[in-house]
């Protein structure tokens, strides 16, 4: 499944791409009633060193994270007192259309969701990488010395 980001909401012009996996996160938190710094300041304590952020629960809670981390979720769902595998049921329900029982919800479909993960990470590097590359080589002088010469010429030949 295909997502498509609502690009009128999001805080600073970021993509909405699950509004109602958003909702779902909120209401866990107003049920426990927490607000976001103290839930993301709770999903670190004990022998955690690391936990959800205060901006990655917003965003979360705004359906701004297009795929929410195994480990964010088993976190969330420690503190908010929910069956991972319900979480993790929602998740795929909103993330790929897929409605699934708690019950279904097993190790494969976790490494499934790590294995989405990971390729959209690779995506995004790959991406970063050719970028840098056109930003060096702009930074050199251009891509091709007589580009600009050869798009001059062919702006004059055009009839107007």
């Amino acid at each position: 499944m295909q997502c498509r980001p609502n690009y009128d909401a999001g805080a600073m012009g970021r993509k909405v791409f699950h509004p109602e996996l958003g909702r779902y996160f909120r209401s866990l938190r107003d049920a426990r009633e927490l607000g976001q710094r103290q839930a993301a300041g709770m999903t670190g304590r004990g022998r955690e060193t690391v936990g959800v952020s205060p901006g990655a629960l917003q965003w979360l809670e705004a359906g701004m994270t297009k795929y929410p981390s195994p480990e964010q979720l088993r976190r969330l769902a420690k503190l908010y007192r929910a069956d991972y595998a319900s979480m993790v049921a929602e998740v795929v329900k909103h993330v790929y259309g897929v409605a699934l029982a708690p019950s279904e919800i097993d190790a494969g479909a976790i490494a499934v969701l790590k294995a989405e993960l990971e390729s959209e990470r690779s995506r995004r590097e790959e991406a970063e990488r050719r970028l840098a590359r056109v930003r060096a080589d702009l930074d050199d002088g251009g891509l091709d010395p007589g580009l600009e010469e050869r798009a001059a010429k062919t702006k004059r030949a055009r009839p107007a």
